[in-house]
């Protein structure tokens, strides 16, 4: 994710729970200079009741030092600070904001968005829960039954295809499934395509153990 569109991204939610709350924007991405030299900015001017707020936004909790650079920030330019976020980090920065009189607007819970390595996080989390349901399954249960009902699932774009290419009607396929999870050999709940998914990855391992049971010591040393 370009880090300049997240940032933009969560800007604009920070301006609509502001302008939600009756705020009006001023400005945005306001440059602080001290004599000639830029040593700072605001994400954005907003004012109410006659009050203008120096405002940062932070897509996460906000420390002690983000605390500190939003007060420095708003003194600065002679405003009010105000901080748009997630929350705090801990309580130090809780006391911190109330001390130095920084207001701070929380994000409501369903409004969600992630820093690049959040959503890597929490991609790796998903693609690690998929791959030890898939593998849960006993694979030394697999027979000749189980494998050609596998085979009709793992090649089937539905149930009643797979059925179909067993050759029995929906019912008995059902009771035939039902054998499948009880050896534990389908494990996954839900739509076909996960159970599909399954049959597949089960077929892989399968054939992968079978592979090597042929193969002799010397042909292993050679791979």
């Amino acid at each position: 994710m370009n880090p300049r569109l997240k940032g933009k991204t969560v800007e604009e939610l920070a301006t609509a729970l502001l302008e939600g709350e009756g705020f009006r924007i001023l400005e945005r991405r306001k440059v602080i200079r001290v004599g000639e030299s830029q040593v700072a900015e605001v994400d954005i001017l907003a004012e109410k009741d006659g009050e203008v707020y120096a405002v940062e936004v932070k897509s996460g909790r906000i420390s002690v030092t983000d605390v500190r650079q939003a007060f420095t920030n708003a003194r600065l330019l002679g405003y009010k600070p105000l901080i748009v976020c997630r929350g705090f980090t801990d309580k130090a920065a809780e006391a911190t904001a109330k001390a130095l009189g920084v207001e701070v607007k929380v994000f409501p819970d369903f409004y969600f968005f992630a820093s690049p390595e959040e959503l890597y996080r929490i991609i790796e989390r998903a693609v690690y829960k998929v791959i030890t349901d898939l593998s849960s399954a006993r694979i030394e249960e697999i027979d000749l039954e189980a494998l050609e009902v596998l085979k009709s699932i793992a090649f089937s774009r539905s149930w009643e295809e797979a059925a179909q290419k067993l050759e029995v009607k929906e019912e008995e396929f059902k009771r035939i499934l039902g054998r499948l999870r009880r050896k534990g050999l389908i494990t996954v709940r839900g739509d076909y395509d996960k159970v599909r998914a399954q049959a597949l990855f089960l077929l892989s391992e399968f054939t992968l153990i079978r592979l090597l049971e042929f193969l002799t010591l010397e042909d292993v040393k050679g791979l």
